[in-house]
């Protein structure tokens, strides 16, 4: 009897913890997925041609492009891809979460939002970030002159759908 109510307590203090533990994809880690997925879009559109929302079943993270046959998805903070030119027998490893990241701030980081102007328009010290609908403009700290006050629109809002 005594075995039995312990391993009931056990089995039901392991349960809790897998019930409220963190989620492997916390709030940063989404707004970093987001923007690794949204800069493929903006910087590979023959691949990623349409915008798409990202999908999650729990350990990926993903997004699915019906017109090229395409995945892209993330698990563990390691990037893949699957389908068209990498084929559809096992997803491809592009590089970690990251080093991906590194690449795109040091790009300017600033392609990452459908919804903004391309690189070149946004000053080079202000990163985008999306989360959702709602986009984020930060300088890390830093002042950034705007050259034209007026044009200093630097998203569109979305079509309806």
């Amino acid at each position: 009897m005594m075995k039995q109510c312990t391993r009931a307590w056990i089995s039901t203090a392991y349960l809790l913890g897998l019930l409220f533990s963190p989620s492997p994809l916390s709030a940063a880690a989404t707004s970093e997925i987001e923007t690794v997925f949204n800069w493929a879009e903006n910087n590979f559109p023959g691949l990623f041609p349409e915008h798409r929302t990202t999908q999650i079943i729990d350990p990926w993270a993903f997004r699915f492009y019906p017109s090229t046959g395409i995945y892209t998805g993330i698990k563990n903070d390691a990037v893949y891809v699957l389908g068209g030119p990498w084929g559809t027998d096992s997803p491809t490893f592009i590089a970690t979460l990251p080093n991906l990241l590194t690449q795109i701030q040091s790009e300017g980081g600033n392609g990452s939002v459908p919804a903004c102007r391309g690189t070149t328009e946004i000053p080079q010290s202000m990163v985008l970030t999306q989360s959702g609908s709602v986009v984020n403009i930060t300088t890390n700290g830093q002042c950034v002159v705007i050259d034209d006050p007026e044009s200093a629109d630097f998203c569109e809002s979305p079509a309806p759908p």
